[in-house]
């Protein structure tokens, strides 16, 4: 009865999105096994501004080749590295409770507060013409250096969204992640999965999705080079993989937030005590 409440709420707020777009939520959400797969998106360099704004609006996410240079790449890997050893050293001495980790080897930097040792990524002046073109004549800011990582053994997490109902549908999004690879991601280094088209569906995966994750879903996977960037609608779909390589994969971000969001559409978001002292990294007119 929640799920009909909903669809009729977003028929009635959104009737020609509801109208384009019911079937395939419901195709997605409760015969997964029925869709096919989507054509695999472009990796785009920064400078390719309107390709990759197009791309994100069709896909939910934009995967960038050159969002960091090399060097700028390694000398994130060290400062993610020591961060993550010093939760791991701290999880070993009980310190971090089991039920804080987001799957068997699976941590976000997030759950441990901001990170200032990158939020320099905040300031990116190669994504920034992207969020603004995502963005377009909205200012937002940059507000929380967060991120993930997964050791080698992390198994399969399930498909999930980071953002309450309350912002689905929405076009654009209130809240940007911009994810960076600081290491080589291959298919074996448990590379996030993302399954494009989702992010404005009016509901996460439902649980038929854990037990019948089409194969083509489980192959939506992004793989990458150190420098490399994601920008993602933290409402699409997505969920790790299995670390089956011998190296952590570390994978850090910064959060941006559209001017004047509703608190229900971003209170997943990590900053969100600082957003309401108006604490951010950064702040971008968009004019």
């Amino acid at each position: 009865m929640e799920y009909l409440r909903y669809l009729l709420r977003m028929g009635r707020k959104y009737p020609v999105d509801f109208l384009k777009h019911v079937v395939k939520w419901n195709v997605y959400t409760f015969a997964p096994g029925l869709t096919r797969k989507a054509a695999p998106s472009r990796v785009l360099r920064c400078s390719e501004v309107d390709a990759a704004v197009a791309a994100f609006r069709r896909d939910g996410f934009v995967v960038l080749s050159d969002a960091l240079d090399l060097d700028d790449a390694m000398a994130l890997h060290r400062l993610v590295k020591d961060k993550a050893d010093d939760i791991i050293s701290r999880f070993e001495q009980g310190l971090i409770p089991p039920e804080t980790l987001h799957g068997p080897g699976r941590f976000s930097y997030g759950e441990y507060g901001h990170n200032p040792e990158w939020q320099y990524l905040g300031l990116n002046e190669r994504i920034l013409p992207i969020l603004r073109g995502i963005w377009s004549g909205r200012s937002f800011r940059a507000v929380a250096a967060g991120g993930d990582f997964v050791l080698p053994g992390g198994v399969w997490q399930p498909l999930h969204t980071d953002m309450a109902w309350h912002g689905a549908g929405e076009n654009p999004p209130r809240l940007l992640v911009a994810n960076y690879y600081v290491s080589d991601v291959l298919p074996t280094s448990g590379p996030i999965r993302m399954v494009p088209g989702t992010a404005r569906f009016p509901v996460p995966p439902h649980r038929v999705i854990g037990k019948r994750e089409p194969v083509w879903m489980k192959e939506s996977i992004a793989t990458g080079k150190p420098g490399y960037a994601v920008i993602r609608d933290p409402r699409g779909w997505h969920g790790g993989t299995p670390n089956t390589s011998d190296e952590p994969r570390y994978m850090p971000a910064v959060e941006f937030v559209m001017d004047g969001a509703p608190h229900d559409e971003i209170e997943s978001t990590a900053a969100l005590h600082q957003i309401d002292r108006g604490e951010c990294i950064a702040a971008f007119s968009n004019a």
